[in-house]
């Protein structure tokens, strides 16, 4: 009676999921690159600024067709090279662990600015389909 129900089948094993991996080494060359020329103090939140746009992109890889998706990524990066660029860095001891909030924030910040052009030149999201 209860061999038929799904719970009791074995679940599919799902292929693993590198993106995180491949995000940090690709930061990595980028993290050396900002240590040799800007210090370790302009390293860090440079590198958090890109593996969290990257992370985004990650994200929303099923927009990676639309044109403006490109674009809003583009504008995101310039705004972040001038707040990289304005804020004075060296004035101030950030570490690792002072960054993850700015990071997580800003990747929220990152995520609303998507959905919010999303539903704005789509009409509606993708995932409001189900209702």
């Amino acid at each position: 009676m209860f061999e038929e129900l799904e719970e009791n089948q074995p679940r599919k094993q799902q292929p693993t999921d590198w993106r995180g991996t491949i995000i940090v080494l690709c930061m990595l060359p980028v993290f050396a690159l900002f240590t040799h020329f800007g210090g370790e103090n302009l390293a860090l939140p440079a590198t958090t600024y890109l593996a969290m746009i990257a992370l985004a992109i990650a994200l929303h890889w099923k927009l990676r067709t639309s044109v403006w998706f490109w674009i809003v990524v583009a504008l995101l990066l310039a705004v972040h090279v001038v707040l990289l660029v304005k804020v004075p860095w060296p004035h101030f001891t950030a570490n690792r662990i002072t960054l993850l909030p700015f990071g997580v924030a800003d990747l929220l910040i990152i995520l609303g600015i998507i959905k919010f052009v999303e539903k704005f030149i789509v009409g509606i999201s993708p995932d409001d389909d189900d209702e």
